[in-house]
């Protein structure tokens, strides 16, 4: 019997570059992009060489554009996050190894936060499925990884964190109820648009002082002016803002943050003010929650904590400032207890797990007995209705998306693998109306929150399925198949038609949906809402300077080996050639992504990959260029860079990376 086993593989901490592999990225990029390919280049000495044998300095240090996109923040709010340039990528990663103790001490400042760098991690945790493990074995399963030969599949952070990794951790913490029992007022107070706001030179004054600072503005060696140059590279020289999606960004900010939260208790101690006593405050990166037991020191600490923002040209959100006495349950929470009784009533009404002898001595298996589905519509409608009552009068499916499609995923990953029984009529239709009715229910609540990290959630779940209905019979496996393709299609024309700025959420559920075969490919027509490119009467495709680089990657991924779209794929192509005409591109992180990854590209012809490497080259020397230019596809075109083309097969490993990185 499968089941799901966890190893512990030793991090080699003298790996200079291996904070590329976990703090440099946003959480919320395609599933296929990752630094991996960067990662090897360094390691293996193509980057120095690129430059030494090819003349190409683009990772050299200095002043790059990121690479923004937006996504959805929630159903009426939106994000827009950047992707560093590969050299300051490859810079953060070399200050992090110089830098690290400092950065954890720095960290280790506040009593207040609830989650900041704590130690260097030593290990990180892979689950595996496995049905055949050696248990005698099991204390041999660490293993020294280089990040080279081995690059760590799952790796979640470069540091190990305290106290609570994620919010709603928090929430169902000892801590909290210890907090509810000691004071009687809550009130949840967030600072508007941080990292928007954070000035870089602020960090000289948290970690020394800001009178320090500006006596000493010349000083570009220390930890502070290193870090602050960094973060300004990064966002092309700009003093105002930091990128939003680095995890280096939030550390930037924590330690900013952490200097405010002691000159907010020092303040509060010149108004006699005592910490965990007549007050306290726990802080989740921007997020204060403050505790009081009266009216009077519940005034006071909410104007001291804005004063102490407005030193550092931060301030509070006063529109989402809320004021909570006892109990400290929301909405949020009921909605929450809700939803899991409306699931629960749908899931044990069908599906019932028994114990049963498997013939050897003292052994038993699980066996999945399932109900039959009468009405399935029927079904599916009640239960809908349920999740809706549930959603109530908090008005929104966002808060609570994640918990739910966890919940079906946990309940999936019961079945897979299991022997499946029915008491009445036949397994194989119980199990495909059972499968129908959790697909229709799935897709209406993804429909209501189509966001990135929802969109990975439901990818896992529809690859959870396709492994399930491998015991069906071939008509009903399709019939499940085509519902999957048909409900995506529709949410997917829906969100480009309504949402047309948001891309990253659709595009990966059609690298899901590809995973069922060819045949299942959508038409033009709807993938020219997705990439932006026009269909004229004729039939001529265009494409629009609207096309960036995470559309290429996706369209060529999806549709680069099928000749029906040939002529999407060529117009696709030469559209983004004409950047390389540029003498600066190498300064912008999208050019530099774009470059790489159609040299090494297996749908982009080799002629087409000549013309790049000339136009990147010609800014160098028109000299030898032809030979120039094989030299150079023959270096870079046969290895992975950013995207991912081998791993398409792999969805699966992507994902679970994914879910390791849980976004904070």
């Amino acid at each position: 019997m499968s089941r799901i086993e966890s190893k512990q593989i030793r991090i080699r901490k003298n790996d200079e570059y291996r904070a590329l592999l976990t703090e440099t990225l946003p959480y919320e990029v395609p599933m296929l992009f990752s630094n991996d390919g960067l990662y090897r280049a360094i390691k293996s000495g193509i980057i120095s060489k690129l430059k030494s044998e090819h003349g190409l300095d683009i990772f050299e240090k200095k002043v790059t554009v990121p690479y923004k996109y937006k996504i959805k923040k929630n159903s009426y709010e939106s994000r827009e996050l950047a992707v560093m340039h590969p050299a300051q990528q490859i810079e953060t990663s070399l200050f992090y190894s110089k830098y690290d103790h400092l950065i954890i001490g720095l960290c280790q400042r506040s009593p207040l936060t609830l989650r900041s760098p704590s130690s260097i991690a030593s290990y990180y945790v892979e689950r595996v499925l496995s049905s055949n493990v050696d248990h005698s074995k099991r204390s041999q399963q660490a293993e020294a990884v280089d990040g080279y030969e081995s690059i760590p599949k799952t790796g979640t952070s470069y540091f190990a964190y305290r106290k609570f990794p994620l919010l709603f951790k928090f929430y169902d913490s000892h801590e909290f109820l210890r907090l509810e029992k000691k004071f009687k007022t809550l009130t949840r107070m967030d600072i508007s648009d941080c990292f928007n706001r954070i000035y870089t030179h602020t960090i000289a004054w948290a970690v020394k002082s800001k009178s320090h600072a500006k006596l000493h503005k010349t000083n570009d060696t220390s930890f502070e002016s290193k870090f602050d140059k960094l973060l300004q590279n990064a966002n092309h020289g700009e003093t105002a803002g930091i990128l939003i999606g680095p995890e280096v960004s939030r550390i930037f900010a924590e330690i900013i943050l952490q200097k405010i939260d002691l000159n907010i208790i020092e303040k509060a101690a010149k108004q006699d003010l005592h910490l965990e006593q007549d007050y306290t405050i726990r802080r989740y990166v921007d997020d204060y929650f403050i505790y009081t037991n009266n009216s009077e020191t519940q005034e006071r600490i909410k104007r001291i904590i804005p004063e102490a923002l407005t030193e550092y040209k931060l301030a509070t959100n006063n529109s989402k400032t809320t004021d909570h006495s006892r109990p400290y349950i929301t909405s949020i929470s009921i909605s929450r207890h809700n939803i899991s009784l409306a699931i629960s009533a749908f899931l044990s009404k069908y599906v019932e797990f028994k114990k049963e002898p498997t013939g050897e001595q003292q052994k038993e298996k699980t066996v999945v007995y399932l109900n039959k589905i009468d009405n399935t519509s029927k079904s599916v409608v009640q239960t809908i209705a349920a999740i809706k009552r549930a959603i109530g009068e908090l008005g929104s499916y966002d808060p609570n998306a994640n918990y739910f499609l966890g919940t079906f995923k946990k309940f999936l990953s019961r079945i897979k693998g299991k022997e499946i029984k029915s008491d009445k009529g036949s397994v194989e239709m119980s199990l495909y109306f059972f499968l129908t009715a959790v697909i229709e229910i799935l897709f209406f609540y993804y429909s209501m929150t189509m966001r990135v990290r929802q969109t990975y959630q439901i990818s896992e779940i529809l690859l959870l399925i396709a492994k399930i209905i491998k015991c069906l019979p071939l008509d009903l496996k399709s019939t499940l198949i085509r519902k999957i393709v048909d409900e995506s299609r529709s949410i997917i024309y829906q969100a480009s038609t309504d949402f047309p700025e948001y891309k990253i959420e659709v595009m990966n559920l059609l690298l899901v949906i590809q995973n069922f075969g060819i045949e299942h490919l959508y038409s033009k027509e709807l993938l020219s809402k997705v990439f932006d490119f026009e269909i004229s009467p004729s039939g001529a495709i265009s494409v629009t300077d609207k096309l960036d680089y995470f559309q290429l990657m996706f369209l060529l991924s999806y549709a680069g080996d099928v000749a029906e779209f040939s002529d999407v794929i060529d117009a696709a192509i030469e559209n983004s050639t004409k950047q390389f005409e540029s003498r600066d591109w190498g300064e912008y992180a999208e050019s530099v992504f774009t470059f790489f990854d159609l040299l090494s590209c297996p749908y982009v012809s080799q002629p087409a990959k000549i013309k790049i490497a000339k136009l990147a080259l010609r800014h160098i020397s028109n000299t030898n260029i032809n030979s120039r230019a094989a030299s150079l596809i023959e270096e870079v075109g046969n290895k992975g860079w950013f995207f991912g083309w081998h791993q398409k097969a792999d969805l699966q490993l992507a994902l679970r990376r994914k879910e390791l990185r849980t976004p904070y």
